[in-house]
């Protein structure tokens, strides 16, 4: 917005930005700031996902058997669910 010339609208969405973000960057009583706690916690969440993910990706293409059956099972949850279907 500030590049395209349009410098009043990028400053009223800069504002309302932070009037919203406002009570969540507030420190809590311990003195941490709740939106940073909440995006450390999220990443590490994600993080936790993805490796989990690449350690069964790894025991897929080793062909081990418990790997193997975790994949088919998702498999027929996500058929179940009509995520690949064509309508």
């Amino acid at each position: 917005m500030f590049a395209g010339g349009e410098q009043k609208e990028g400053l009223r969405f800069f504002t309302d930005g932070l009037k919203r973000l406002s009570g969540t960057a507030m420190l809590n009583k311990d003195g941490n700031i709740p939106l940073v706690e909440i995006f450390s916690r999220e990443r590490r969440g994600w993080d936790l996902y993805y490796d989990v993910l690449d350690i069964v990706e790894k025991h897929i293409a080793e062909r081990d058997h418990f790997a193997l059956e975790l994949a088919d099972r998702a498999k027929q949850i996500i058929n179940s669910l009509g995520l690949n279907q064509n309508s």
